[in-house]
């Protein structure tokens, strides 16, 4: 930006002023932002300008991500309603392989036809699974990389609205669910696939160990959590 953009004086004290995006306005609540800068030093000035613009910038931003997850409640509840069917099958398949001896550490995303029976060391792989049995019914389930993964996968799968990942990794899709992760509907995405993920770890676990594996009933029942449940979405 220019040196004078968004400065004017008054009283020979500098002033940032602002209009406000109009896409934006509405939920910002004010057409304007527009409040002294406390300095005559236009150097001075210039660096609170800048921290002041940019701290506005961030929080249109928001706005109009609310504004975004706003407008497609539908397709958002509609690609949550679809995902606990999904997770029932991909664990069903999971304990299916561990029926017939097929063991590898579980990975949501694979293809369950593609499994590498690897020859890994079974100590680090169990080491693994039981460090992996922990996390997956941790606190935050919605933190840990596993599940964020498979929660991304399902929503894609169901149909959520996307954006461009910001990441360039090979590992990572050119396109991500356009969610807010801090969502009660997300977190209660995650708890449950974490449920999943740790019931398919505890019975490849069980077979590495060579012990009978006892499944729970209900693995996918309703935990308690953040969140309304995926059958009210």
């Amino acid at each position: 930006m220019t040196t004078s953009q968004h400065l004017i004086r008054r009283n020979g004290v500098y002033q940032f002023r602002m209009r406000v995006p109009l896409d934006v306005a509405d939920a910002f609540g004010r057409t304007h932002v527009h409040h002294s800068l406390r300095t005559k030093n236009l150097t001075e000035a210039g660096r609170l300008r800048d921290a002041w613009f940019f701290k506005y910038q961030a929080e249109f931003e928001r706005l109009r991500a609310q504004q975004r997850t706003d407008q497609q409640p539908s397709a958002y509840r509609i690609a949550l309603a679809r995902l606990k069917p999904l997770i029932e099958d991909w664990l069903q398949t999971q304990l299916q392989l561990v029926a017939s001896d097929r063991v590898g550490v579980p990975d949501p995303t694979d293809d369950p036809d593609e499994i590498d029976e690897s020859d890994d060391d079974p100590a680090r792989v169990k080491a693994e699974l039981r460090a992996d049995l922990m996390s997956y019914g941790g606190p935050s389930p919605h933190l840990h990389y596993g599940v964020k993964r498979f929660a991304y996968d399902l929503l894609l799968r169901g149909g959520a609205p996307t954006k461009p990942s910001p990441s360039s990794s090979s590992i990572q899709p050119p396109d991500i669910p356009d969610i807010d992760e801090g969502s009660p509907e997300f977190r209660r995405l995650c708890v449950l696939v974490g449920a999943a993920l740790q019931e398919a770890t505890r019975a490849h676990l069980a077979l590495l160990e060579g012990r009978p594996f006892e499944p729970k009933e209900e693995p996918l029942a309703e935990i308690s959590g953040p969140g309304p449940s995926l059958a009210e979405s």
